[in-house]
């Protein structure tokens, strides 16, 4: 049998290795303040070849339902997964010429 030595995961114990994110925590550079916070490409993956996934954390208090911002894509698509909590969230269909219709 062999023993080995257990240790605390950190972002800086973990580099010889590879890259590691606490996604509902993380302890990187944000944007914005509360009620919304976001950590932008907290962590990428190379899937081969040009494409690489970004994985970033929102994170986004309790507030009144009334949207004072929004955006867009138009060269990436985005996913979205609650961690810790039920989300409402609004959306609209692609539209041609990069215009947004607010209905």
């Amino acid at each position: 049998m062999r023993s080995v030595k257990v240790e605390n995961l950190t972002v800086e114990s973990f580099l010889p290795f590879g890259n590691f994110c606490r996604l509902v925590d993380p302890e990187s550079e944000k944007l914005g303040a509360p009620p919304v916070e976001f950590y932008r490409d907290a962590v990428q993956q190379d899937l081969g070849g040009a494409t690489i996934a970004s994985f970033s954390t929102c994170r986004v208090e309790k507030r009144d339902f009334t949207i004072g911002v929004s955006e867009y894509h138009t060269k990436c698509g985005e996913g979205i997964m609650p961690l810790d909590n039920d989300i409402l969230i609004h959306v609209g269909p692609a539209t041609p010429n990069n215009t947004v219709p607010p209905a």
